[in-house]
C-alpha cells in the first residue's frame, strides 16, 4: 500500500451514488464490505465517499470534500520486483504504475 500522508482515515476508491448504491472507481463489483458499527449512515444525504479507519480497518461514509489521505491500487504484472523503486514518487500523486483515484 502506498499512501501520501499519514492520517486517521484513507479514501479507498469506493463511492456512494445518490440512490445509496456503492461502486468502486475502477468499475469492479462491490463484493466485500467492512463497515464500522452504524455505518454507512448517509448523513444529510451528503456522504458519497468511503474511507477506511487506520486503526481498525472499518469503513465509514463521509462527505467527499473532507480532506483525507488515499490508498492507490497497483495492478499485478507478470514480473515482480523485490526492490523498492529508486525514483522518488511524483509530488502530489501516486508513483508510476499506480492509479490515482479521482484526483484524490
Amino acid at each position: 500500500i502506498y499512501t501520501k500522508n499519514r492520517m486517521n482515515s484513507y479514501f479507498i476508491g469506493l463511492t456512494v451514488s445518490f440512490d445509496q448504491k456503492f461502486s468502486w472507481l475502477d468499475g469492479t463489483p462491490v463484493n466485500y464490505v467492512a463497515w464500522a458499527p452504524n455505518e454507512p449512515n448517509f448523513a444529510n444525504n451528503d456522504e458519497n465517499c468511503v474511507v477506511m479507519n487506520k486503526d481498525f480497518g472499518f469503513w465509514n461514509d463521509i462527505n467527499c470534500g473532507i480532506r483525507n489521505a488515499f490508498i492507490c491500487e497497483r495492478h499485478n504484472r507478470s514480473t515482480h520486483s523485490e526492490f523498492a523503486p529508486i525514483a522518488p514518487s511524483p509530488l502530489g500523486g501516486c508513483p508510476e504504475t499506480w492509479l490515482l483515484f479521482n484526483n484524490k
